[in-house]
């Protein structure tokens, strides 16, 4: 999947919360959030029981700087936990009264003189000896375990104190962040970026009108939903499909063979299927491209992808990056090559492809995409006046619009 902004991360679900012209719905009943977090972290040890931290902790909890605030919301507060530890490993945990007197401006003569500049290093180039290479390494798997000891109980220690739901606790082991995390600051950051996204699906009232005035969403699967949200279920936008009524797929690389072959060719037939194609004689390629043919030895994860295969006896190609680490595979390249068929099939239907906020942000989990089959009655609905359902990531202004049978 090519790079997106984090501005699209929620998009494939999340612009839908925006469909002008929708009336607000009765808002799903919000867990209660504590006036301040400080007493919870500190009762449940995650903040150490220092002066100098307590201190910090109370500074933070109080202050107005959006710098160092707290905050109210589990986000933020897992934000601020990330940065609290970060400050702990560095030796850099200030006295709030050192921030006061470093941010007001020092008068122009009370200056020290600038320092000279340090001697140039010496550099010494030497070869390790077989023996200190495996300590090195012995050391390097000690320290990677610690970390993740330390890791694992942070989470257990947090979800005590209630700072982890259970669904968070359930995808910070299904997604093995423990092993995608370096320390626990990065996986307190990959659980705030994530818990972003979710929040904004949970707290916006805007998203079940849309659908329901689109005809997407009946009134007992909404009702379901409805709950799912409130009770922080859902935390990746693709997982609002399979409450809908229009056609659609979730798809996880974890499911498919590991050979990019079997993948690829298992990939395009589920697909197929989705559309009710018959998909026969399919075949892939990879090669270097060109432009990168002369670095080949040092980058040999850069190839270009050519699949073609045969609908109804009409052979069909497209190209496409691969990159395996990561999505492998651009949904959006073969999501055309599929509207072009449903178009020369005269079918009211296009296929969205949706992104996964969760394969967004940790980049060791399994991809994870979904596929949504709407009509163009249903896109405009929810387009609405504001347009922005076109910011979906394989938008209708493309996608669908312009490939639509006359009269639609």
């Amino acid at each position: 999947m090519k790079p997106t902004t984090a501005f699209l991360l929620s998009a494939a679900i999340g612009w839908l919360l925006l469909a002008g012209g929708c009336a607000p719905a009765p808002k799903p009943p919000v867990p209660a959030e504590p006036a301040s977090y400080a007493a919870v972290l500190r009762r449940a040890g995650l903040v150490a029981p220092l002066p100098r931290h307590r201190r910090w902790l109370h500074f933070c909890d109080t202050t107005r700087d959006a710098r160092f605030r707290l905050g109210r919301q589990l986000p933020q507060v897992w934000a601020w936990l990330a940065d609290y530890y970060e400050r702990v490993e560095a030796g850099n945990v200030p006295e709030p009264a050192e921030l006061v007197r470093l941010s007001r401006p020092t008068p122009p003569d009370s200056l020290p003189p600038p320092s000279p500049p340090p001697p140039p290093p010496t550099v010494r180039f030497h070869s390790p000896s077989a023996a200190a290479e495996q300590q090195r390494q012995r050391q390097e798997r000690q320290q990677r375990l610690q970390q993740r000891q330390q890791t694992a109980r942070l989470l257990t220690a947090m979800q005590r104190a209630g700072l982890l739901p259970g669904p968070w606790r359930a995808q910070a082991t299904q997604l093995q962040l423990l092993a995608c995390a370096a320390d626990r600051s990065e996986l307190l950051y990959l659980l705030a970026q994530l818990a972003t996204v979710a929040d904004t699906l949970r707290r916006d009232t805007l998203l079940l009108p849309a659908l329901q005035r689109a005809g997407l969403l009946r009134p007992e699967p909404a009702r379901r939903l409805r709950r799912a949200l409130a009770r922080q279920h859902i935390i990746d936008p693709i997982e609002v499909l399979p409450y809908l009524r229009s056609p659609s797929c979730t798809f996880s690389r974890a499911e498919y063979p590991a050979a990019p072959g079997a993948y690829l060719r298992q990939l395009h037939q589920d697909v197929a299927g989705l559309l009710g194609l018959t998909l026969t004689d399919f075949r892939y390629q990879m090669r270097i491209p060109p432009d990168v043919l002369p670095c080949a030895p040092y980058c040999p994860d850069n190839r270009e992808l050519t699949v073609s295969f045969r609908v109804d006896g009409r052979r069909y190609a497209y190209r496409s990056d691969w990159v395996p680490v990561g999505s492998e595979i651009d949904h959006d390249d073969f999501c055309q090559l599929f509207n072009r068929i449903l178009a020369e099939r005269d079918s009211a239907y296009r296929l969205v492809s949706v992104g996964s906020s969760i394969s967004q942000n940790v980049g060791c989990s399994p991809d994870r995409f979904g596929l949504w089959l709407l009509t163009a009655a249903q896109a405009r609905r929810l387009e609405a006046a504001d347009g922005r359902l076109r910011q979906l990531r394989a938008g209708y202004d493309s996608v669908v619009f312009q490939m639509l049978p006359p009269g639609l």
